[in-house]
């Protein structure tokens, strides 16, 4: 084949896509923006976080749009008050305003102060609750929220924490999940884990009366009343 011919029929691959995103919808719809402008809040929120600046190339192999589709949704998210654009004069990425982070913490503080720490009776204090690692306990927090409130999941797990007190009080000793796990795919947060306790904890029975000896005097009575016996 002569170089002209390989190069009429040369086909460059794609360029592959190597991102993705978790949409947390209910807050996507309290932002009120669209999947797509979430997805590009993600990527700019994520390249803040690693403190790199944010650019088209690298925007298109993380998300997939186009430079015209980013352009398209940054002037959106700036009309939204979302982000600010990056000033002329300064190499500097885009500013992500209050509102979002109003709306985008939320998650990641209600798992720090209440599903990850728990009170210790014994000490008195509040203390690391789950062992593992956080950061992927917090990944699968975020995705099970989207479909489970907080309170379900602190009543689950107070639940979880009692079937391990019962199994520890019957000299059965349980190690405790990992937080990850937890939350994981598996869904072990949803397993009926107060039945479960139920069945470690024996109700006490109630003690039957003693038998009393019958006496002379009550039989001789009970003849007297039916002398036909």
């Amino acid at each position: 084949m002569t170089k002209e011919n390989s190069l009429k029929n040369f086909v460059s691959k794609p360029v592959d896509i190597t991102g993705f995103s978790t949409i947390n919808h209910n807050l996507r719809i309290k932002m009120q923006i669209t999947c797509s402008e979430y997805v590009m809040m993600d990527y700019i929120y994520t390249s803040q976080i690693k403190k790199r600046i944010p650019e088209m190339t690298e925007c298109y192999r993380k998300t997939g749009f186009t430079d015209k589709e980013q352009n398209i949704l940054v002037h959106a998210l700036v009309q939204k008050g979302l982000v600010l654009m990056p000033k002329s004069d300064q190499q500097t990425g885009f500013e992500i305003t209050d509102k979002w982070n109003q709306h985008f913490h939320t998650l990641d503080q209600e798992f720090e102060n209440e599903f990850w720490v728990d009170l210790d009776e014994e000490k008195g204090k509040i203390v690391n609750a789950w062992p593992g690692s956080k950061t992927q306990a917090l990944k699968n927090y975020k995705l099970v929220r989207k479909n489970h409130t907080l309170e379900f999941l602190l009543k689950q797990r107070h639940h979880y924490f009692k079937y391990l007190k019962a199994c520890h009080d019957t000299g059965f000793m349980r190690q405790k999940l990992m937080c990850s796990v937890f939350l994981g795919p598996q869904e072990r947060f949803l397993e009926n884990w107060e039945e479960e306790t139920n069945k470690l904890i024996k109700p006490k029975q109630e003690a039957k009366p003693k038998k009393q000896a019958v006496t002379m005097q009550e039989i001789d009575k009970l003849y007297e009343e039916n002398p036909n016996k």
